[in-house]
């Protein structure tokens, strides 16, 4: 079990890491255009939220502990995003 968590762990941190990456590399194309700071931390926070709900297989309540979100806001946020978890 320990050592699962360990591995979720890794690899939301990659997960994160090359988000954060992406979002920075978007930014600098984008300054070249119209950037909208809302819309690119949106797109963010739904990377994250997929990525989690992917490392966790779907579960809602292990993704929001991943993400150290109540599992309300998660919820909340899953709806306000329109993202399913299937």
């Amino acid at each position: 079990m320990i050592n699962e968590i360990k591995t979720n762990v890794c690899i939301a941190a990659n997960a994160f890491e090359f988000g954060l990456t992406c979002f920075l590399l978007a930014l600098i194309v984008k300054l070249d255009d119209q950037f909208d700071f809302y819309t690119e931390v949106e797109r963010f926070e739904i990377n994250l939220i997929k990525s989690a709900l992917r490392i966790t297989g779907g579960s809602q309540v292990k993704a929001a502990k991943l993400l150290k979100l109540n599992a309300t806001t998660l919820n909340a946020k899953l709806k306000l995003f329109k993202l399913t978890t299937k």
